[in-house]
């Protein structure tokens, strides 16, 4: 969360985290993995990933792993 007096969000550091399987963002508004005004979710580096439930938030596009089977996805 941002330091300042109002929250701008929180990020997501998944750069160590490779056996994600299920992640649950659900009404996380400002949830985002770049940038303080990034829309975006990357899971590039998630080759287990299975489901993502990002309903609720203010995600524009979400980046998978390469050659992912296809993910289970709400948003």
């Amino acid at each position: 969360q941002s330091p300042s007096t109002g929250s701008t969000g929180w990020w997501l550091n998944l750069g160590s985290c490779r056996q994600l399987r299920k992640v649950n963002l659900r009404n996380q508004a400002q949830a985002k993995t770049g940038s303080n005004t990034s829309t975006e979710l990357d899971f590039t580096n998630q080759t287990k990933l299975e489901e993502l439930d990002a309903r609720g938030t203010q995600v524009q596009s979400v980046t998978f792993a390469k050659g992912l089977s296809p993910v289970q996805n709400h948003w």
